[in-house]
């Protein structure tokens, strides 16, 4: 759950996922999702892309970077 800052939830949830992408510098791709990590704060945003936009599956915190989106260097991994 995100921090409680204005009492409603999806106005919470859309304050973390900024907050998150703020410290994005590399994202990943896995055939289906994109993957936007944040280290500092050991969080990610999962999105997927829509055509025109991307849309927010989930903010999810992490430990391992591999384990969550694989390893970087494999073939079929983007990363900017």
């Amino acid at each position: 759950m995100p921090k409680k800052q204005t009492g409603e939830l999806a106005e919470d949830l859309a304050r973390q996922a900024v907050e998150v992408l703020r410290g994005v510098k590399e994202v990943h791709h896995d055939g289906s999702k994109f993957i936007f990590p944040n280290p500092l704060m050991k969080q990610a945003v999962v999105a997927v892309w829509r055509g025109d936009h991307y849309s927010i599956t989930t903010v999810r915190p992490y430990r391992d970077a591999v384990k969550l989106w694989g390893n970087p260097e494999r073939i079929g991994r983007l990363t900017f």
